[in-house]
């Protein structure tokens, strides 16, 4: 009951704190056309957008992306080998391995990162992050 209650007076108190933007709006649609054209974000219409070049730099940051969630998955591994050892040599160096080289490939990933993205804004003219 009390939950009703105060659904009911923030319904309430919410009504009358709304902007006059939203209640002189036509339409829902013409709202969000609002709203995107003052956000300054891009519309997807940019002619750029559907070059080759720019499907190949998505594609690299998603696989980059990718073996970045392996990277955090080996790290986890490595860690739980470590605080399960129990005091093992064997077990505590096994685990040791798994995290030097998962920090390694995290090395590679993030170089490999720097070197797609210098290529493809020296291909395209694009100076934006993968």
């Amino acid at each position: 009951m009390k939950l009703i209650k105060f659904t009911f007076i923030f319904l309430l108190l919410f009504s009358f704190l709304l902007p006059a933007q939203f209640a002189s709006a036509a339409s829902l649609g013409e709202l969000l056309g609002e709203i995107g054209d003052s956000s300054g974000l891009k519309d997807g219409t940019d002619p750029d957008e559907d070059s080759l070049v720019i499907a190949i730099a998505k594609i690299i940051g998603i696989l980059l992306s990718f073996l970045s969630v392996i990277f955090l998955i080996l790290m986890i591994y490595g860690g739980f080998l470590w605080m399960t050892a129990g005091g093992s040599p064997d077990q505590v160096d096994k685990a040791r391995k798994i995290i030097i080289r998962a920090v390694i490939g995290l090395i590679i990933i993030l170089a490999s990162y720097v070197v797609s993205w210098f290529v493809i804004w020296k291909m395209s003219g694009v100076a934006e992050p993968i």
